[in-house]
């Protein structure tokens, strides 16, 4: 449903669009955001039992590193490529991507404690840089993607809505 109309903020929260954007946006930012907060503590207590060879504190930093890098790379790209693929499309992409690449991790993560596979370390690190792009893909073209259903004259209030509703979810 693509609005030639202005929605007010308070005939959106109305709408069942409203709260499937709520779940979607809720869903990709949370689990980004949890990625992002572990990510020391999934690196210190988990890989470095398995890996000592390969991961110090210098590690760590590189790949921090690495996860801004994947949100900006993500903001970019992906808000580029919606313009050619709609922000529709996108959002299918975040969904199915995103969902895909979590559910991997824990395998992932069990792959390197039992065996100490090097290989299924690195899936697991482009797994969590793929999961933070997609992080930043969500931020950039969410507006605009909102925007589409309710118009642009009360995106601000409307988005602000929805990053409360996603806030209490963290």
């Amino acid at each position: 449903m693509l609005s030639n109309r202005n929605i007010h903020p308070s005939d959106a929260i109305k709408t069942n669009q409203f709260y499937r954007m709520l779940i979607i946006y809720g869903f990709c930012s949370t689990g980004g955001y949890a990625l992002l907060a572990s990510s020391k503590a999934i690196m210190g207590d988990i890989f470095i039992p398995a890996l000592p060879h390969l991961i110090d504190a210098n590690f760590f930093s590189t790949y921090a590193i690495l996860l801004g890098f994947g949100s900006l790379i993500g903001r970019i790209g992906y808000s580029m490529a919606s313009d050619t693929l709609g922000r529709r499309n996108m959002y299918h992409l975040y969904s199915i991507a995103g969902g895909s690449l979590f559910f991997a991790l824990p395998s992932l993560i069990k792959l390197v404690i039992e065996t100490g596979s090097v290989a299924a370390f690195y899936g697991f690190v482009a797994s969590t840089f793929l999961i933070s792009s997609l992080l930043g893909g969500t931020f950039a073209t969410f507006p605009a993607y909102a925007s589409d259903f309710f118009g642009s004259k009360y995106i601000g209030a409307i988005y602000g809505r929805i990053m409360l509703g996603v806030l209490v979810g963290i």
